[in-house]
């Protein structure tokens, strides 16, 4: 079964150079086992330069500052990209299953974003309880909840859990009579996130 993961990863990356934000290359990517190493796989370039873990110390005052506006100008161009609803983002099934040095890169992810339910459970997005999208936060976390609440009692042994996603929920319900989820942008645009 092909790696999804590494299809969307991958065309997520090229699309956000072509969007002029910094990120790796994707030389070389292959979501199936059906390769010279015989698993799914991502040739991506590295980001010039040394780890800023170990550059950091060194770095003077007006470095620092310069690097921290740099990440705001990258963080500020990556929240411009907005989508209608959350959830998972994944990429059409029109992006080929592997793509090899030199390939031409004909599809970007933002021509056909798919997005999906977050999922509940634990493991890969497949294997997942599915949850619909949503198109703001105060939809998010009670569709969340409710579909963890749900999948918890499905499992008598962990009523535990469950008890802690209804007090969960409760937390949610009193936000809700407080006004916190009131019209503001922060909380009904849905932008990309990592």
């Amino acid at each position: 079964m092909p790696n999804q993961n590494i299809r969307t990863q991958s065309n997520l990356l090229e699309t956000l150079n072509s969007l002029g934000i910094q990120a790796p290359h994707v030389l070389a990517y292959d979501c199936t086992s059906d390769n010279a190493i015989g698993v799914p796989f991502s040739l991506q370039t590295r980001l010039e330069g040394q780890g800023l873990d170990v550059v950091y110390p060194e770095l003077t005052l007006t470095e620092r500052l310069g690097m921290a506006s740099e990440l705001i100008r990258i963080m500020v161009a990556i929240e411009k990209i907005e989508f209608q609803h959350s959830g998972r983002l994944f990429c059409s099934s029109s992006v080929p299953a592997r793509k090899t040095v030199g390939d031409a890169d004909d599809s970007t992810f933002s021509e056909n974003p798919i997005v999906q339910g977050f999922g509940v459970g634990i493991g890969l997005p497949e294997s997942k309880t599915n949850t619909r999208t949503t198109s703001s936060l105060q939809e998010l976390l009670s569709t969340q909840l409710d579909t963890w609440i749900q999948l918890e009692l499905s499992n008598p042994r962990r009523a535990f859990v469950a008890d802690m996603f209804r007090r969960l929920k409760k937390i949610y319900t009193e936000m809700e009579e407080l006004n916190f989820f009131q019209e503001r942008p922060s909380l009904t645009s849905n932008v990309l996130y990592h």
